[in-house]
Order: C-alpha cells, then sequence, then structure tokens
C-alpha cells in the first residue's frame, strides 16, 4: 500500500509534465488499475479513476478517459453529502474537456457550468479555479462564433487573473491573445492589435526570445 501511495505522489507530479505516452502512460495505467483492485476506501477509488481518466485523455483516448471521469463522478455522488465539492467541480470540468476535444460543444457547456456554479458557491469571487472556469467557457462560446459571449468570459476572466495573479503572468497573456482572437473574428482590428500587442509584450518580458508562443 506504501509503494502504491508513493506513486500515486509521483502521478501527481508527473502529470504537469509531458508525458511519455509509449511508456509512462501504460506504466501509470497499470499503477491505477491495481489501486482500483487493492483498495477498499470509496474515495480512493474515485481517485483512482480520476487519474485512470487523467491519463487516458493525455493519450487522446477520450472515450475511455470520459468512462472513467464519468465513474470517478458517480462515486463522488455517493460518498460526498454536500454536493458543493472543488473535487466534483474539478471532475465536471474534467468531463467537459473532453466533450470539448471530441466537438460536442453543448454538452461540454453544460458540464462546465456545473462546474462554475459549484466553484462560486465554494470559492472566493476571484479565486483562479473560477478564472480557468470562465476561461473554458470562452473558448465554447469561440468554436461556436458565438464572439459576444465568448468575449464577455474571457474578460470576466482576465478581470479575476489580473486582481490575483502577477502582471506578467502567463495565463494573463494567454487571455490577452484570447480576447485579441475574438475581436479579429469580429474584424474589430484594432481593438484585436491592441490586445495582441499587451500579450506580446508580457510574453517577451517572461520568455525566451525564441519561444513559440512569441
Amino acid at each position: 500500500m506504501m509503494k502504491l501511495m508513493k506513486e500515486y505522489r509521483l502521478w501527481n507530479i508527473q502529470k504537469n509534465i509531458t508525458i511519455d505516452e509509449t511508456q509512462n502512460c501504460v506504466l501509470l495505467l497499470n499503477i491505477f488499475n491495481k489501486g482500483l483492485e487493492i483498495i477498499d476506501d470509496t474515495k480512493s477509488k474515485a481517485v483512482c479513476c480520476f487519474n485512470i481518466g487523467d491519463v487516458y485523455y493525455i493519450q487522446g483516448k477520450y472515450k475511455s478517459a470520459l468512462a472513467h471521469f464519468e465513474k470517478c463522478l458517480n462515486i463522488q455522488k455517493i460518498v460526498f453529502e454536500e454536493k458543493n465539492q472543488p473535487s466534483i467541480a474539478t471532475t465536471l470540468n474534467n468531463i467537459g474537456s473532453v466533450y470539448n476535444r471530441q466537438g460536442k460543444y453543448e454538452l461540454a457547456l453544460a458540464y462546465f457550468e456545473k462546474c462554475l456554479n459549484i466553484q462560486t458557491n465554494v470559492f472566493e469571487k476571484n479565486h483562479p479555479s473560477i478564472a480557468s472556469t470562465l476561461s473554458n467557457i470562452g473558448s465554447i462560446y469561440n468554436s461556436q462564433e458565438s464572439y459576444e459571449l465568448a468575449l464577455e468570459y474571457f474578460k470576466k476572466c482576465l478581470n479575476i487573473r489580473t486582481n490575483v495573479l502577477e502582471k506578467n503572468h502567463p495565463s494573463i497573456a494567454s487571455t490577452l491573445s484570447n480576447i485579441g482572437s475574438i475581436y479579429n473574428s469580429q474584424e474589430s482590428y484594432e481593438l484585436a492589435l491592441e490586445y495582441f500587442k499587451k500579450c506580446l509584450n508580457i510574453r517577451t518580458n517572461v520568455l525566451e526570445k525564441n519561444h513559440p508562443s512569441i
């Protein structure tokens, strides 16, 4: 059991790094499937399902990812008496992300909105997780060419990020770029240029001069 828990901690580090799909993903799937077999604790089983879904998502195996995220969500709904749980919001977000990758934008939007509803009930109004979900919703509206709604959500995201992050934070640059892209799609080129320049200013201050994002 101790060995398995060490492997869990390893995953928490590795999942924020690009994973070698031919080696590490296979190893991690073996670890978490083993966990499902030997762990009795229901909450830990939910974590295993979530992590398996994460690995499949990284591999681009969205059907399998969705199955495990949904299994995780079903367990969470049973074990938590209070439904406004941050962990449930995270699972809803991941399900929304799968549907987004599959081009199922209405379903993605529904899950992101459920996620946002929980987050606004449990977090401070300027919590970074709320900003991320607002950005996800903005991206869905952008994909649907609902540009005014996309702009609304990206600007809400930007408002939070400029209040809680350092002024040259990469997430602020990304949001400025998203807003610039919306204005570009609307043919509001002067506004698009304004936001792209703000984005570029941040990136040239924090990234190497030959970085692809510049």
